[in-house]
C-alpha cells in the first residue's frame, strides 16, 4: 500500500474499492482496527496536538476524506481516483452489520461538543 505524509500525517492512498477490501478483512480476522477518513481540518489540528497526530498516524487506515488532501496527494503523485469519505464507511457498515460490530467515532462532533460541556 503507498501511503503519504502531509504535514506530519499520514495519508494512505488507496480508493474506496481497496478500503473495503481491507475493512473487510480487519473485520473476518476479529482482530479490530482504528480507521481514520483524514480530512484537511484534522491535519491543521495534529500541527497543535501531537498526541492527536500520534492517535492518526497509529490507526490501521488513514483514508483521504477531502478535496484538499486529494489535491495535495494528488500534486505530490499518488494516484488517488477518489476520497474516501466516513459517509462510504457507514455504507460499508450497513452491508455488513450483522456479522461484524463496526463503532464510528466522530471526530468533528466530539469537537464541536466541547464549548457545551461546562454547561452540563
Amino acid at each position: 500500500m503507498t501511503s503519504l505524509e502531509i504535514l506530519g500525517c499520514r495519508l494512505d492512498a488507496i480508493d474506496s474499492g481497496e478500503a473495503t477490501r481491507r475493512i473487510l478483512d480487519e473485520a473476518r480476522e476479529g482482530s479490530g482496527a482504528q480507521i481514520v477518513t483524514l480530512g484537511t481540518e484534522m491535519v491543521v489540528y495534529a500541527q497543535r496536538d501531537a498526541r492527536f497526530r500520534d492517535i492518526v498516524n497509529a490507526c490501521e487506515l488513514s483514508l483521504c476524506d477531502t478535496v484538499g488532501l486529494l489535491t495535495v496527494a494528488r500534486r505530490r503523485g499518488a494516484r488517488l481516483r477518489e476520497r474516501v469519505t466516513g459517509v462510504e464507511l457507514l455504507s460499508i457498515s450497513a452491508r455488513v452489520r450483522r456479522r461484524w460490530d463496526f463503532r464510528f467515532i466522530s471526530w468533528a462532533a466530539r469537537r464541536a461538543s466541547q464549548p457545551m460541556r461546562p454547561r452540563f
